[in-house]
């Protein structure tokens, strides 16, 4: 299930922002602390403020447990393009749930916000990641770079 932010999110998503593995390939670096997590969080609720939309909390209907996030931002944090992204705690890798939230923002975006067009970017390294923007169906475009990092860049289009 996605929804918005909830203040009391914080210390549930700290378990995966300060998680080196669901780092590596995103480009930044893990929460070191949970104010970290904080600021992380209240940047995604001002991003909803903001556009309508944003990486919303992933939550484990079966367990209510908050496992990861995955929405639409702008792309490269400015747009005007929006892409769309997702990481989850390692404990929910492998089980489908990325693929599942993924298809949801995927169709969130052109229907409810009208989008033409949305990114994926992946790093090529990612096999996990690039398999759920293929079951998506995004198309790969070929090598491009986010935020100063080599991805591979997806396009879904309405």
């Amino acid at each position: 299930m996605l929804r918005s932010w909830e203040p009391q999110d914080v210390e549930r998503a700290h378990a995966y922002n300060s998680d080196p593995l669901v780092w590596r390939y995103i480009g930044m670096t893990p929460a070191g602390s949970l104010d970290e997590t904080r600021e992380r969080v209240e940047r995604l609720m001002g991003v909803e403020r903001d556009y309508g939309f944003t990486l919303w909390p992933v939550v484990e209907i079966e367990s209510g447990a908050l496992i990861g996030d995955c929405g639409l931002v702008p792309l490269e944090r400015v747009g005007p393009e929006v892409e769309l992204g997702y990481r989850l705690g390692t404990a929910s890798w492998g089980r489908g749930y990325a693929t599942e939230a993924a298809g949801a923002v995927r169709d969130l975006g052109f229907e409810r916000f009208g989008l033409e067009r949305i990114y994926v970017d992946v790093d090529p390294g990612n096999a996990g990641s690039l398999a759920v923007a293929r079951k998506i169906g995004a198309r790969l475009i070929g090598p491009a770079t986010h935020l100063g990092d080599p991805v591979l860049r997806h396009v879904l289009e309405r």
